[in-house]
């Protein structure tokens, strides 16, 4: 029962880093996109590996208190967060462009997927303690 109880903490740990993850991505992105006129896709790319940083080390130290050593499992990390993108961009044109649903409940449902996703082989894979 303890387990449970630390999974679920974790998980909601894991969500609230997510949540920063993503207002540094959009606020990085916004302040090099509109502040300093640089490109939409170099802003995006550039505030997208500043976010990627930051969930790296949050949930390293945060999320799972792992204790494993940073570049034993950041390329681990780094494979979920792609795989997480490619899973993300191939259900939101599955389920917009081929099944003709709005994108916001698309959205939604991708972005539930991802998560638990993500979290999941994060816990189980990356931050495994050895």
């Amino acid at each position: 029962m303890n387990d449970l109880f630390a999974a679920s903490d974790e998980f909601w740990r894991f969500i609230r880093i997510g949540i920063c993850t993503t207002l540094i991505h959009y606020v990085v992105l916004n302040i090099l996109y509109s502040g300093f006129e640089v490109t939409l896709a170099i802003s995006n790319a550039a505030s997208f590996l500043i976010a990627v940083v930051f969930s790296y080390f949050a949930n390293h130290h945060y999320t799972f208190r792992s204790n494993r050593r940073y570049l034993k499992v950041l390329p681990k990390f780094l494979v979920v967060t792609f795989l997480g993108l490619v899973l993300s961009v191939f259900l939101l044109q599955l389920l917009v462009q081929d099944y003709g649903m709005r994108l916001w409940i698309a959205f939604l449902i991708v972005t539930s997927i991802v998560t638990v996703n993500n979290f999941l082989f994060t816990k189980f894979w990356v931050f495994v303690n050895q």
